[in-house]
């Protein structure tokens, strides 16, 4: 599993399910993503088997070995990335699937009551 430093999780999430399908080895699961077709980068689970094309993103992108095959945003490398890997199944989970939502901090601009 991958997840971003801002995402939060909003309730316990048990993965049980995903991982007692028989494909689970080969599969990667998402959040929903807005970019068309792409793999959220936000929070990544995924199978034994698919961890190799998922965990080495880095490198893919340092030596140009997907460039060729993405559009410009990290949910379409991503997905670049996991199809050159050989990773066929490929799964959106919903809110109830993987309770999770990007975090933000946000100034409101409040100011301290004693000045």
């Amino acid at each position: 599993m991958w997840v971003r430093d801002d995402t939060h999780w909003v309730k316990r999430w048990h993965p049980t399910e995903l991982f007692s399908s028989p494909l689970a080895n080969i599969t990667v699961w998402s959040s929903v993503c807005g970019a068309e077709g792409g793999i959220s980068d936000k929070t990544v689970i995924f199978g034994r088997k698919a961890a190799p094309a998922v965990l080495t993103l880095f490198t893919a992108y340092m030596i140009g070995s997907v460039r060729g095959r993405v559009g410009g945003n990290a949910e379409a490398f991503l997905r670049g990335a996991a199809t050159k890997g050989g990773i066929k199944r490929q799964i959106k989970l919903g809110f109830g699937g993987l309770p999770v939502v990007p975090a933000m901090l946000i100034d409101l601009g409040t100011k301290n009551s004693s000045n």
